[in-house]
This record gives C-alpha cells, sequence and structure tokens, in this order.
C-alpha cells in the first residue's frame, strides 16, 4: 500500500484525555487523582497546551517495510488506519532520548487509533509529555491511559507494572464509552497479568447512523504464561461481548507474545481471522510474529484487506542498535471503512509496505 495520508491533519485543538482504566459505571473526575495504583483505576480528564516541546525532526526516506505491494492509489481518507504498537520499557528514559523521541512521534501521527503497549510511567507525565508533542504541530489527538497492571501478590500490585495507552484522532473517531479492564469473572487469582484495556469507538467522518462502531481490546499477553492467559481470554472476551450488546466489530489487538498459527487453536471468536500472518515477523530483529490484530470474520467486513508491518528501522535509516533504543517490537496495522458493512466474507492482499 502507497501513501495511505499525504500529510498530517491541520488544526489547533490539543485535547488530553487521560482514562484510567475507567469502567461502565464510574465517573469522570474534573482533576487527576493523586493515587492511581489501584489495578482497578479511576478516571482523569485533563486540558491544557502543547508549550515548547520540541524534540528535533525526523524525515522517513520511503523505503519498503517489507518490500510488497509498493504500487498503488491512495485509499479514500475516510478509511481507518488502526495500529498496534509495543513501545519497550516505555518510561522517563526513553522521553529523554530526543532521537527516540522523534520517531516515536513521527510514528504515532501516522495512525487514526494507535494502540499501545507497556507504558512505564511512574509519575504520569511521559504520556502527557508524548500527547502534547504530538499534538505540538496542530495535532488533534487525544489519549486514553489504563491503569497500572502487573503481578499481584497478597492483594497487592507488584513493583513491576504496565498501562496500556489508545491514541486517536479525534477528527476521525470517539470514544463513545467509559474505557475499563475486562477481568476473568472466574474466581481468583486472575488468570492474565495485563487483562484487556477496552475502549468502544465509532468513526465520526460520517453520518451517525452509517458511522463504523467497533470495540477495541489491547492486550499484553505474558509471555511466561501465554498458554493460560490464551485460554483466560475465552471467557475474557466472552464477558466484553455481553458488556457491548449491539456491538458486532471487536478487535483484540495487541502483543500476544506468539504467532497466530499457534495461538488459533484456542478460538477466541467464531471465525478468528489474524490480520499479520505468523511468517511476518513483527519484533525488531525481524525473527519472531508477536504483535497482531484480530477479529470475527463473520463480523468484521469493514477491514478493507490492507495490512502490515511498520519497518521503522529500515524507514528511517535506522542501524539496529538505535532501533532497539526505539522498542524492540514493530508496530503491526490494518484499515477498516468508517462505514458499516453488511456481514459478507473479507479479502486480504499480502502484508504491504507502509507509506503515511
Amino acid at each position: 500500500m502507497t501513501c495511505l495520508k499525504s500529510s498530517l491533519v491541520a488544526g489547533c485543538v490539543v485535547l488530553l484525555i487521560f482514562t484510567f482504566g475507567c469502567g461502565p459505571d464510574s465517573t469522570i473526575s474534573q482533576r487527576p487523582q493523586s493515587d492511581t495504583s489501584d489495578p482497578t483505576g479511576s478516571s482523569i480528564d485533563l486540558d491544557g497546551s502543547s508549550g515548547d516541546t520540541s524534540t528535533g525532526t525526523i524525515q522517513s526516506n520511503g523505503n519498503n517495510t517489507n518490500g510488497q505491494n509498493t504500487n498503488g492509489q491512495a485509499p479514500p481518507n475516510q478509511d481507518i488506519l488502526i495500529g498496534s504498537f509495543n513501545i519497550q520499557m516505555f518510561g522517563v528514559t526513553k522521553m529523554s532520548r530526543p532521537d527516540v523521541v522523534a520517531v516515536l512521534v513521527d510514528i504515532a501521527r501516522k495512525f487514526d487509533i494507535l494502540a499501545i503497549q507497556e507504558l512505564r510511567d511512574g509519575d504520569e507525565r511521559v504520556a502527557k509529555e508524548f500527547l502534547e508533542i504530538i499534538n505540538s504541530s496542530g495535532g488533534t489527538y487525544a489519549m486514553s491511559v489504563g491503569p497500572k497492571q502487573g503481578y499481584v501478590l497478597d492483594g497487592k500490585l507488584s513493583t513491576y507494572y504496565e498501562q496500556a495507552i489508545f491514541l486517536y484522532d479525534t477528527t476521525k473517531v470517539q470514544l463513545i464509552a467509559p474505557t475499563y479492564v475486562a477481568r476473568d469473572n472466574n474466581p481468583a487469582p486472575q488468570k492474565m497479568h495485563r487483562a484487556p484495556y477496552v475502549g468502544h469507538f465509532q468513526c465520526v467522518n460520517a453520518p451517525p447512523e452509517q458511522a463504523y462502531s467497533f470495540v477495541l481490546m489491547n492486550v499484553h499477553v505474558d509471555p511466561d504464561d501465554a498458554h493460560i492467559e490464551f485460554q483466560s481470554l475465552r471467557s475474557i472476551i466472552s464477558e466484553i461481548y455481553a458488556n457491548h450488546r449491539g456491538e458486532d466489530d471487536f478487535i483484540l489487538i495487541g502483543d500476544l507474545n506468539d504467532s497466530a498459527s499457534r495461538f488459533a487453536k484456542y478460538r477466541w471468536m467464531q471465525q478468528q481471522f489474524a490480520v499479520i500472518p505468523s511468517t511476518v515477523a513483527t519484533n525488531t530483529r525481524l525473527t519472531k510474529s508477536y504483535d497482531n490484530i484480530v477479529f470475527d470474520a463473520n463480523y468484521t467486513a469493514e477491514f478493507t484487506g490492507q495490512s502490515g508491518v511498520l519497518n521503522f528501522m529500515t524507514d528511517y535509516n535506522l542501524p539496529l542498535e538505535q532501533a532497539l533504543k526505539v522498542s524492540d517490537h514493530l508496530p503491526v496495522w490494518a484499515l477498516f471503512s468508517n462505514l458499516e458493512a453488511p456481514r459478507g466474507a473479507i479479502t486480504q492482499t499480502a502484508p504491504s509496505d507502509f507509506r503515511r
């Protein structure tokens, strides 16, 4: 696929929305809470401006991400580009490196929605700063940040935790329900250390009665307990379905720490479809297929058939050592229509080049 978007959305709206695990019954507070260490989380809304957040510039050289499907016309602007990116150990240290931040910001601006995993934001300023830089050139992005999740020992969160993020362009999509973490309703202990962070979105650049709506389930599976967590996902996803009656598009997105051929047997959905084949690497060293976007092909006919991996190492001429400072994972993406589509068979092209 070539040139999905020729330029950034112009404007001067800066909207900061930090949502820390807001459940269906929770309320939105007007000021940050002092403690977000509770895995159940609480909601926070912030307003602010970008300020002086210069990080230098980065220019893509236009190389192919995997050498396939490099020619073609740009799809219509109303298509929605959804991506997933595990930004390894995304915290203060990474944000202190201007060259790394420049790459991360440029990547983030390519997407209409980006599900991010592995935020390590102890004082809750990393995500805010990242959003301010993204919007410093007139961007219109908002951000929803999940609660801290990790190993729970004796009822307390361990010192290692992570948070998930939904970053989204408010000129393309909106959240239509509070975000929340979907827990396994089976008896404790929880079988997933980082349960899916759930957001219900709808496209805004279409008539409301025709606008595509969908539920994203942002997940980071533990590689040491992948088999157990894959089994637990069955019941968790069933609960998510029950929470959104009337919705038929559910998309599991994130770092699954396993390939499509290996997790296929768990059948979380009736006609389970993964956009990234097992033969396509999604880690920066190009040795493993970990990250994916998965949905039920019986229902999500809005998928355009276009998907792939953004290889920032080649796109920005980075040597492996420098690329690994950005992340040990590559972003994965899929393109969807902004209009609801009737149920039907989907077709997919080979994982393709990324340009935006």
